[in-house]
């Protein structure tokens, strides 16, 4: 998050609004660097999430993530001599979706764009209905939360919808 926040810095000067996106992870590591710009005094800070989840360690074994990546793998036609690779980041991303936000967010407003055809970890759905993002956040009037008729994978095929509730 800091990374990405060192070179908001550089372009975004503190009156003006900022808007930051993020799909699955980068949604976390959105609303992280959304945490980081409220402590430095940035009040109109907008996030869009798509289909992420602020996991507790704890539900990670019952939701499985990553969703059985080989099945993903074949899904999306991922060819073999990458294949290895992507189960490395996958390991990866296993330990990143449980960290905590290192604080509540006071001020940001946040989209939720949710999945609703759940591939699997369906009691965590229920369990979750908004993600966990809600926990995060001071007063649930910052929250939006946009259902989508899709999957995790094919989120990006309600692009339409998406773009008009950003725009």
């Amino acid at each position: 998050a800091q990374y990405y926040l060192d070179h908001i810095s550089k372009v975004a000067t503190k009156d003006q609004p900022i808007r930051l996106f993020g799909w699955s992870l980068g949604g976390n590591i959105a609303l992280q660097i959304a945490v980081l710009l409220e402590q430095q005094g940035i009040e109109n800070i907008e996030v869009y999430l798509l289909d992420s989840w602020l996991l507790k360690e704890r539900d990670l074994d019952q939701y499985k993530h990553p969703v059985n990546i080989t099945r993903a793998m074949d899904r999306l036609n991922i060819p073999a001599h990458v294949r290895g690779e992507i189960e490395n980041f996958a390991k990866i991303d296993n330990k990143l979706v449980v960290q905590p936000l290192s604080a509540q967010l006071k001020q940001t407003q946040v989209v939720l764009f949710k999945a609703t055809q759940i591939e699997q970890g369906g009691d965590i759905a229920e369990k979750y209905v908004l993600n966990n993002i809600d926990t995060y956040l001071q007063d649930n009037s910052q929250l939006k939360l946009v259902k989508l008729d899709c999957g995790h994978y094919t989120i990006l095929s309600h692009e339409q919808e998406i773009l008009a509730e950003i725009l």
